[in-house]
């Protein structure tokens, strides 16, 4: 037997270990909302449906990336080469392809195709093309075509209202809307009247004049963006396009017999036709386009750049609604 205390009850020393110092624990920042993500915030608890904000918001974006069509072509900017420090030359480049392109297609008259380059030197030329850099290009092709400094096609002229543009015209409508919700809880507000008390005060002299069709569906944007598209491309003769009259104090029974008259006035904006002559009645609006535009309140301040980017449309706030009507139906009255 060994003599001393046994192994169970001995205590064995271990060496202490040493102290780790752990990193501190590092924090992602928090990140702000910015304003964007509370319009869109503002947005999904205004309309209730989070998918149809968002599926808004993206087709929105992705429209905003469409490369314009003039005379039958596509305007893309070439790639940038190297040394080139901005994108200004290559931009250049795509308007001169595709003047080029326009001149070469084979399947379309000699009438239609001087109709399209010409459409495009003077689209190329109010986006910034050198003129010179236009003629030499046009000489090497052989064309005769000169630039035009004063004659601006409505497409030229459809530049003005750029997408930064659009996008701030319908944050400031949104905003107004608001505005004007809360305000009309209140009878004695001194906020303008809305396109439905409008149309409804007209005469039927008056509203069965013009061919109407409203635009009501959708969230505001949409509907800037359906009008934009109509005001761009015409009605699209592959799909259904309903007109009626602006207004007829016999709507309601018209309504009772045939389950909808008088155009949508809920919405932001009513599309009109030339005014017809007295008693004249049928639609034309989908083969000659939209003559006039009734826009409703929230976007009045949206006119002065309509008006820019479509000269040839007549852009008319709902309140001025009877009296602008009046003046243009009597114009037509009075060439007979």
């Amino acid at each position: 037997m060994i003599d001393g205390p046994s192994i169970e009850s001995a205590q064995i020393g271990q060496p202490e270990r040493p102290a780790i110092s752990r990193p501190p624990e590092i924090k992602p920042a928090e990140t702000p909302i910015g304003q964007a993500e509370q319009q869109i915030i503002s947005q999904i608890n205004e309309n209730g449906d989070p998918d149809s904000v968002l599926e808004a918001i993206a087709a929105e974006q992705s429209s905003q990336n469409e490369p314009p069509i003039i005379g039958g072509e596509v305007i893309s900017p070439t790639s940038v080469l190297e040394g080139e420090t901005t994108t200004q030359l290559a931009q250049e480049r795509g308007w001169l392809a595709a003047i080029t392109s326009a001149f070469g297609k084979q399947e379309i008259s000699i009438e239609d195709k001087q109709k399209n380059v010409q459409a495009i030197v003077d689209a190329a030329r109010a986006a910034g093309v050198p003129k010179d850099r236009l003629e030499t290009h046009l000489l090497s092709l052989g064309i005769t075509i000169t630039p035009r400094e004063k004659e601006v096609s409505e497409e030229i002229s459809k530049q003005t209202l750029t997408q930064e543009k659009i996008a701030e015209l319908k944050r400031d409508a949104a905003i107004k809307a608001r505005e004007y919700q809360l305000a009309d809880q209140y009878p004695d507000s001194n906020t303008p009247t809305d396109l439905m008390i409008e149309r409804n005060a007209l005469s039927d002299e008056v509203g069965q004049r013009f061919e109407a069709h409203g635009i009501a569906k959708g969230l505001a944007a949409q509907q800037l963006d359906f009008l934009l598209n109509l005001l761009d491309k015409g009605v699209d003769p592959s799909k259904p396009f309903y007109t009626t009259d602006l207004y007829r104090s016999d709507e309601n029974e018209l309504a009772g017999a045939v389950g909808a008259a008088g155009p949508y006035d809920t919405g932001g904006f009513i599309i009109l036709g030339e005014p017809r002559r007295a008693g004249q009645t049928g639609t034309e609006m989908k083969e000659k386009g939209v003559a006039g535009v009734l826009v409703n309140r929230e976007w009045y301040d949206a006119i002065p750049d309509l008006e820019k980017a479509y000269p040839n449309v007549r852009f008319i706030r709902a309140d001025q609604m009877n009296e602008k009507l009046t003046e243009w139906v009597q114009s037509v009255d009075n060439k007979k």
